[in-house]
C-alpha cells in the first residue's frame, strides 16, 4: 500500500473510532444525569473528551511529521500523562462495577436523600419505573404517608436498587471502554514515538541531507559553470603563445 493511501487509512479509522467513542461518552452523560446516578458525571465527561485528546496525539505526527519531528519533547511527555491519567481512571472505576461496593454507594446515597425529604427519590421512581430502594416499601417516596404509598400511586411494583446499580455499571463500565481504548492507543503511540525518535537518532550525523529535486538542479549548474571556467584557464597559455608566434612574424 501506498504511503499516502495508507495515512489517509489510518487518519480515516482513528477518526471512526474517535467518534464512535465520543458518542458513547455523549450517551453515558446523558443517562447519568437523567437517572441521578451516584457515579461522578466527571467520568462519561472524560469519556467524551478523552477519545479526541487521543485522536489528536495519534494523528499529528501523520498528518504533520515536520510538527512531530521538531516537538520531541511534547509527546512522549503527553503520551506519559495520557496513560498515567487512563490508568488512574480505570482505578477510580473500578468500585463501580463491584457488586458489594457499588450496592454500598447506592444505599448510602439513597439514605442520604430520603433523610433528606429530597425529591430527587421521586425522580429515580419515575425514571426507572419503579419503587422504594430494597423493597418496594422500603424508604419510598412519597413520604410520610406510608410505606405503600409510591406503590398506590405510582402502581410501580418493582424495587429501585437492583435497576438503579445496572445502570450505574453500564455507565462505568463503557468508560472502562473509553478510557482503556485510549490507554492501548496512548501506549501504541509511545512505542512508536520512540521507535521514530531512536531511529532518527541513529543515523550518522555526518552525512549530508538528501538533496531536493532543485537543490540537484543548482549544484549541476555550479559544476558545469566550474568545467568551463577550467578549460577556458587551461586553453589562455595556448592562446597566449599563438598571438606571440604572429607577432613575431609581423615583425620579421
Amino acid at each position: 500500500m501506498e504511503p499516502n493511501r495508507r495515512n489517509r487509512t489510518l487518519l480515516t479509522v482513528s477518526t471512526t473510532i474517535g467518534l464512535i467513542l465520543t458518542i458513547i461518552g455523549v450517551m453515558q452523560l446523558t443517562k447519568t444525569t437523567h437517572f441521578l446516578l451516584p457515579i461522578s458525571s466527571f467520568f462519561p465527561t472524560i469519556a467524551i473528551l478523552l477519545p479526541s485528546i487521543t485522536l489528536f496525539l495519534l494523528i499529528v505526527p501523520v498528518a504533520s511529521p515536520s510538527v512531530f519531528a521538531s516537538r520531541r519533547l511534547f509527546y512522549p511527555t503527553a503520551l506519559i500523562l495520557l496513560i498515567v491519567s487512563s490508568t488512574i481512571l480505570l482505578g477510580l472505576l473500578s468500585p463501580y462495577v463491584s457488586p458489594n461496593l457499588s450496592h454500598c454507594i447506592h444505599e448510602t446515597l439513597w439514605n442520604t436523600l430520603f433523610r433528606e425529604k429530597s425529591l430527587k427519590i421521586e425522580r429515580i421512581e419515575n425514571a426507572l419505573r419503579c419503587c422504594g430502594f430494597n423493597t418496594p416499601y422500603d424508604r419510598a417516596y412519597p413520604f410520610n404517608v406510608g410505606a405503600n404509598a409510591c406503590v398506590l400511586q405510582y402502581k410501580y411494583t418493582d424495587s429501585c436498587a437492583d435497576m438503579w446499580q445496572q445502570e450505574t455499571k453500564i455507565v462505568a463500565e463503557w468508560s472502562i471502554v473509553v478510557v482503556s481504548v485510549s490507554l492501548l492507543c496512548g501506549v501504541g503511540g509511545l512505542l512508536h514515538t520512540i521507535l521514530v525518535y531512536k531511529h532518527q537518532s541513529a543515523q550518522i550525523p555526518g552525512d549530508p541531507p538528501p538533496l531536493s529535486h532543485s537543490s540537484y538542479n543548482v549544484k549541476a549548474i555550479e559544476r558545469c559553470a566550474h568545467s568551463e571556467r577550467s578549460g577556458l584557464l587551461e586553453q589562455l597559455p595556448q592562446v597566449n603563445r599563438s598571438a606571440s608566434s604572429l607577432l613575431d612574424l609581423e615583425a620579421h
